[in-house]
């Protein structure tokens, strides 16, 4: 498929919701991997480096920059998401070898990137590290940023406190820089995101597909949906529908907002607070999708890899 769309700067966890984003990537002619800069979360570094160079090779991204970013959050490492995303990441689904990471880190290739490309968008579906230190080395960086989009945060509350979202949870300080500077991101959080949850029958269908990314795609998504069953969850593709933002725009509506994240240490911790109402908006808020288009597309795409 050609590639002939806007490029975009992916810096994720994976992670199997980053898996589904950056396959959701490859397989659509609207935007284009200019590189991917990995960063600890839902497992530490050296585990979401090699598995964002798996999951790319799996999707004919084999020649896409990888370059690993910060090993921890800036006051210390939380607790990683192995009861959502297995010991691995992805669900114990064996991938094959991809490409060798890059030696440059991430938060260089950060600051280099948007230097070269023009109208560069960069999305970020992790916690916000190497976004929060390429700010501190350079903040003139954010004027070199086309558009910036992030999935995290809850308006209405977290997933794993009652207050705080897990990319933010896991580095409250990062996303309070991030916020608090020049890029005026664009926030897909967990209020948007868990209105496209998918259940079986959409895993099965892409599993009927039965190409190689079909099988480890569904896999992925079996171990996720048996991790949050118990919570009566659907699998939340949190960063496929952020990814989605810069794919299909026309099926979100997003709103200019204040957007304030707690670095107290206390139960308020990582909250995100969201002011519509301010005259100083710093970003904006994905409010709403067409969910029903939003998961018919999303599967349409992986199943043409």
């Amino acid at each position: 498929m050609a590639k002939t769309g806007k490029s975009v700067l992916l810096d994720c966890d994976p992670g199997i919701d980053d898996a589904v984003a950056i396959l959701l990537g490859l397989a659509s002619p609207e935007i284009s991997f200019v590189g991917i800069t990995t960063v600890a979360g839902n497992v530490d570094l050296g585990c979401t480096t090699e598995n964002a160079l798996r999951v790319a090779a799996l999707g004919g991204g084999l020649d896409i920059p990888v370059y690993p970013g910060c090993p921890k959050a800036i006051l210390g490492a939380p607790p990683p998401a192995a009861h959502v995303h297995g010991n691995d990441g992805l669900g114990g689904v064996r991938l094959e070898p991809g490409g060798m990471a890059q030696a440059e880190h991430g938060v260089q290739a950060l600051l280099r990137i948007p230097g070269e490309v023009e109208d560069l968008s960069l999305v970020a579906i992790g916690p916000l590290t190497n976004l929060a230190v390429m700010l501190t080395q350079e903040p003139e960086v954010a004027g070199r940023i086309g558009r910036t989009v992030i999935m995290g945060g809850g308006i209405d509350g977290g997933n794993v406190t009652p207050a705080a979202e897990f990319n933010i949870h896991f580095d409250p300080e990062a996303a309070r820089a991030v916020f608090e500077s020049r890029l005026r991101p664009v926030l897909v959080p967990l209020d948007l995101t868990r209105k496209a949850a998918v259940y079986e029958d959409w895993i099965d269908r892409l599993r009927a597909v039965g190409t190689p990314v079909a099988r480890s795609a569904s896999g992925m998504m079996d171990f996720y949906l048996e991790a949050v069953r118990h919570r009566g969850l659907g699998m939340i593709i949190h960063d496929a529908t952020a990814l989605a933002v810069e794919i299909w725009p026309e099926l979100f509506d997003v709103r200019p907002a204040r957007i304030q994240i707690v670095t107290d240490h206390g139960p308020e911790r990582g909250r995100t607070r969201v002011d519509f109402d301010s005259s100083e908006p710093n970003g904006s808020v994905a409010v709403d999708l067409d969910a029903p288009t939003f998961t018919a597309r999303l599967f349409e795409r992986l199943a043409l890899l």
